[in-house]
């Protein structure tokens, strides 16, 4: 597999309906893509989606409802196949045409550039979220290399509820300098794409929402030191 997508949903049908199509659609290689997807085992709805899905590519998973959004998220890293991992929302729509080749292609001349021998690598795609300020460094959805996962037995930081995991993961791959930019690949985030949807969120992105404002953890500034080091040590062994 070159690459494990990866999401949490509820109770949002139709948004994940057009995920999983647009992934299809818009693959180069859907044979060398895997979705991972989590879901409540008390939403009903999802339950009775998940047996219409007959596709081995898309695989899910059912647990009682996290407290951390990022947990189950890690769950299923550890459970992926792909080479990169793409965090993802259930109402996003990928727009490129042929992603996965772009993100090799441009992975694989970083790496020749900077005679880079390991496979510590962060991409740093774009998105149409009105509330992802441009000037703000990080990607709204994070493609993180297998390898860099394991190193640190996470892709996101569990301490983050729902917000904020995006943007703490960016920090410690920008730290090693291994940011590879593939603008070119974009994501419709199609509950963000207007203000309007964004004062305007359904239940469970509120609930979302309001967990994650409840805790008062600022993502440039939580201590990313343990996993930076570990991924420097792991670079200078390569």
């Amino acid at each position: 597999m070159n690459f494990s997508i990866l999401l949490n949903t509820r109770k949002r049908i139709p948004y994940l309906e057009n995920l999983i199509s647009s992934v299809i659609l818009k693959t180069s290689s859907f044979d060398d893509v895997e979705i991972l997807i989590n879901h409540d085992n008390d939403d009903e709805e999802t339950k009775l989606f998940r047996n219409r899905i007959f596709n081995p590519n898309v695989k899910f998973f059912s647990e009682a409802r996290p407290h951390s959004l990022h947990t189950t998220i890690n769950k299923m890293a550890r459970h992926s196949q792909g080479r990169f991992l793409i965090g993802v929302n259930d109402d996003i729509e990928f727009l490129t045409d042929g992603w996965d080749e772009i993100i090799l292609d441009k992975v694989a001349s970083f790496k020749s550039e900077k005679q880079i021998k390991d496979d510590v690598i962060y991409c740093k795609s774009s998105c149409t979220s009105v509330d992802h300020v441009n000037t703000l460094p990080y990607g709204s959805f994070p493609i993180v290399s297998l390898e860099a996962v394991r190193c640190i037995n996470k892709f996101l930081y569990e301490e983050f509820l729902g917000l904020g995991g995006d943007a703490s993961i960016y920090r410690v791959y920008a730290a090693i300098n291994r940011v590879v930019e593939v603008n070119e690949v974009k994501f419709d985030h199609l509950m963000h794409n207007t203000l309007e949807k964004v004062c305007s969120p359904d239940q469970t992105g509120q609930e979302m929402r309001v967990k994650s404002f409840s805790q008062n953890l600022d993502p440039f500034t939580f201590d990313i030191s343990e996993e930076v080091d570990i991924l420097r040590k792991h670079i200078d062994n390569n």
